[in-house]
């Protein structure tokens, strides 16, 4: 482990290990024991995802066991990865072409804020990340932080493995704090950093603590709330934060944005919800025909008795059964039998199509197509199922991207919080219904079917020309007006003046008198 540990590396050593409670001498584990099904549920998530179906589904609970030949060896476990395939495609198609944001016309300042905070974060890729976690973990959580060294307000994605709440008892999907716990390694010692983000009397305050933890990392953390609180000189990555700070915002800095929830449940839901015993199901009837295969590629013989023919008969050992002669000498031949492959074949077409209804998601858009390209729109009508889906994770991303950056542009309002560069004018503080969000669809674009919807727009009066070079080329207005009144000039300076007809005919009977 480098030198910040997490939850996520602790988990995922100690799934198979009992939770600890409280010691009799007052110490309490780390993380905390009743946070243990969701973490699991976590590390579960993120082993599907990288297709480490084995040590998932090879577990308890699953009743599959592969078969072994005469040495002990077992064959090997056969996966495809749906369940990978799915957060990838939902990932893209709500992230993989970004996210637009924009803030009031009246707001020059804010707006160039916005464009250096989206390039400065890398929020394509934060976007992404955050939507990959949030798909197999079910939660994505966002925070707001100003950088002083580099003068930038930054976003960042937060494992949600690290990331605990305090939930408001009276309404259970309100957040009231949040702590951010990291293991950290200080030379042969282990230490607990906890961030804590809360409020008080209407303004967000940041606190750090520290403690120093007994045991490790494969067996686990216990510490006492105490006795091993420790200073944050002590440790050299946590010697330089104060141990509490406001942050002059009327918000929490940390945003959660839940993948989708079921009724009143405060934390979220994973894609993969209701699909993993279809998952388990595909890959162990794939591994079955496998071990089917393997037996017709090297099937059992049966004939006369060759134990005098030296290597041979090692050879054939344990493939070869000795039958008695007959009348016409001993029979040879192959054990085969019918392994009716054909009903391998349609179960596991069943079980993908039932994979992908229960996912929500047309079928094609899992599978690799046949034939040539297909364009955007024709994706779009052929996959309105998987599209709904997209949507429906749009509508509940709006909310969380716009507390973002009403938090950000709260934050880098402030008089303390110096930028650089500065932008051109003043940023003005933004609540979260003045922040626009436009997602885009995810699928491949195709400037004729561009062109041809701005022109459509502009001639139903609905586009002005200006507004459709925007759109097709990705300009400013201004420069959008000046690529139009270009585009006019150069259509009037090679526009073919038409003949003056009656000048021609009075100079044609001038001619003839």
């Amino acid at each position: 482990m480098g030198v910040v540990g997490t939850v996520w590396n602790w988990l995922t050593k100690r799934r198979s290990l009992p939770v600890l409670g409280i010691g009799s001498d007052g110490r309490v584990p780390w993380p905390p024991a009743e946070e243990a099904d969701r973490l699991r549920r976590y590390a579960q998530g993120e082993s599907l995802y990288r297709g480490d179906h084995e040590s998932v589904f090879e577990g308890p609970g699953w009743n599959f066991v592969r078969s072994e030949d005469a040495s002990g060896n077992r064959r090997e476990y056969l996966s495809v990865n749906l369940l990978g395939t799915l957060t990838d495609l939902l990932s893209w198609r709500l992230m993989g072409e970004g996210v637009e944001i924009a803030g009031p016309e009246d707001a020059p300042g804010t707006e160039e804020f916005f464009a250096a905070l989206y390039h400065g974060s890398r929020l394509d890729l934060v976007h992404m990340t955050a939507a990959e976690q949030g798909s197999y973990c079910g939660d994505t959580f966002l925070k707001v932080r100003y950088d002083a060294d580099a003068g930038q307000v930054l976003v960042e994605a937060v494992p949600p493995e690290t990331v605990f709440i305090d939930w408001d008892p009276m309404q259970g999907d309100r957040i009231q704090a949040v702590e951010i716990g990291q293991v950290l390694e200080d030379g042969e010692r282990s230490c607990l950093w906890i961030e804590r983000h809360e409020m008080r009397e209407g303004e967000s305050w940041i606190t750090n603590t520290a403690w120093a933890l007994h045991g490790d990392e494969s067996h686990g953390y216990m510490y006492h709330p105490t006795d091993d609180r420790i200073s944050l000189q002590q440790i050299p990555q946590t010697a330089m934060l104060p141990e509490e700070q406001p942050t002059g915002v009327d918000g929490l800095l940390v945003v959660h944005i839940p993948n989708k929830r079921i009724g009143r449940e405060a934390w979220g839901v994973s894609d993969y919800e209701g699909l993993l015993s279809l998952q388990g199901e595909i890959n162990h009837r794939l591994t079955q025909r496998a071990e089917v295969l393997d037996k017709f590629v090297d099937p059992l013989m049966y004939g006369p008795d060759i134990s005098g023919t030296g290597g041979v008969a090692e050879l054939l050992k344990n493939k070869y059964l000795m039958t008695e002669p007959g009348e016409t000498g001993a029979p040879a031949g192959y054990l085969v039998w019918d392994a009716n492959l054909t009903a391998v074949v349609e179960e596991l077409k069943e079980l993908i199509q039932q994979f992908a209804t229960t996912a929500k998601v047309d079928m094609q858009s899992l599978l690799s197509g046949e034939g040539g390209p297909v364009s955007g729109r024709a994706i779009l009508l052929s996959q309105m199922r998987t599209q709904a889906t997209v949507q429906a994770k749009q509508k509940r991303w709006e909310p969380g991207i716009r507390e973002v950056f009403s938090l950000a542009s709260k934050l880098a309002a402030l008089p303390t919080t110096r930028l650089s560069p500065k932008p051109s004018a003043a940023i003005v503080p933004l609540e979260v219904e003045q922040v626009n969000v436009v997602f885009n669809d995810g699928l491949p674009s195709d400037r004729v079917e561009d062109i041809e919807e701005q022109i459509a727009l502009v001639d139903a009066g609905l586009q002005t020309k200006t507004g459709a070079l925007q759109a097709l080329f990705g300009l400013t207005a201004e420069e959008a007006d000046a690529m139009a009144a270009a585009i006019a000039d150069e259509r009037s300076a090679t526009a073919v003046t038409p003949p003056d007809l009656g000048a021609a005919l009075t100079n044609l009977n001038a001619g003839t008198e």
